[in-house]
């Protein structure tokens, strides 16, 4: 038995075709359109949350109207526990030396990230927001930027720092630069 075959429709050839401004506009209505629903939905659980209550006539006007904190409450429980997740121990970074690495290099970076972390870009409050309209609305985005400030310090090596052994050693006279520098950068323990 022959098989019917279906040809897509085409366009007629006098229908003029849309531009690309025509399709692109269709295109911006069409999403706005989509999350009109989305927006509704945001604002309705926003003032659930907030208890914001519309005014109440049935069962007569000027009926109780109460709204519990259950939604609040729970939000609140699940917020302390995810942070407690994240800022619970200290520091909030682990660093694993390579196997040619150090120990305590690797600890010394640690406190040092978790300094900048912790204390400079003061993270616990931005995670706090963060968390916080993340488990209201669904998501939340945080946008993380790096700002380098480099700084040139001076410091200076006294001979009262140094013990005899290291001034009789740091003035043999078979020592040279090369290896008094490398003292040097191991004492103020520079990366």
């Amino acid at each position: 038995m022959p098989k019917k075959v279906i040809m897509p429709k085409q366009e007629p050839p006098n229908k003029p075709t849309q531009s690309l401004v025509q399709k692109i506009k269709g295109l911006v209505e069409d999403g706005i359109s989509l999350t009109t629903k989305w927006e509704q939905n945001q604002v309705k659980w926003h003032k659930m949350r907030m208890r914001i209550k519309k005014e109440k006539s049935f069962p007569f006007v000027g009926c109780s109207n109460l709204r519990m904190p259950t939604i609040e409450i729970k939000l609140r429980k699940l917020k302390s526990s995810l942070m407690n997740v994240i800022f619970g121990i200290r520091p909030i970074v682990q660093v694993i030396p390579s196997p040619s690495g150090s120990w305590q290099t690797a600890i010394k970076i640690e406190k040092f990230l978790d300094h900048l972390i912790v204390d400079v870009m003061k993270i616990k409050q931005k995670a706090i927001i963060a968390v916080d309209q993340m488990l209201e609305k669904g998501f939340f985005l945080l946008k993380p930027y790096w700002k380098t400030d480099i700084i040139t310090r001076t410091e200076e090596l006294s001979m009262n720092d140094l013990s005899v052994n290291e001034a009789m050693w740091l003035f043999a006279p078979e020592r040279n630069p090369g290896e008094i520098a490398q003292a040097i950068i191991q004492r103020f323990d520079v990366d």
